[in-house]
């Protein structure tokens, strides 16, 4: 999938918006089993 055409499958007018994304990574981790984490790092 190129990343122009998944922008606009998360957002109206390829405008992505958080939840639609957060959203697409939900139900990729239910269908592989797979689990992603965000974390900060201090600078």
């Amino acid at each position: 999938m190129k990343p122009r055409h998944a922008a606009a499958d998360v957002g109206s007018a390829g405008n992505p918006r958080a939840d639609n994304l957060f959203e697409v990574v939900s139900y990729l981790q239910k269908r592989e089993g797979v689990r992603f984490e965000l974390k900060t790092l201090s600078a």
